[in-house]
């Protein structure tokens, strides 16, 4: 598929940042992303974990209409060699 031909956005897990910083809107045709409150504190202080924070991207980019593979190449133009794929449940 042709960069062209790809969704504006979609979400991603962003490697190696910290808690509450680890979901992040990655726009087509930009360098980076922009980090988003999805995976902040519960009430209790706790954090969702690895695993709940792809699990809610796909779900995210699912209601998008962004399938994974897609989302991997908007990602992989954003972030080059940084990214690490998240795989489907």
């Amino acid at each position: 598929m042709k960069e062209s031909t790809l969704r504006v956005y979609c979400y991603g897990v962003v490697p190696g940042a910290p808690l509450g910083e680890r979901i992040g809107i990655f726009t087509r045709g930009e360098r980076g992303h922009q980090a988003v409150d999805f995976d902040s504190a519960h009430s209790d202080g706790r954090f969702m974990t690895a695993a709940q924070a792809k699990d809610l991207v796909f779900l995210m980019n699912r209601q998008l209409g962004v399938d994974p593979g897609e989302a991997e190449r908007i990602i992989r133009a954003a972030l080059g060699p940084l990214l690490t794929v998240v795989p489907k449940p």
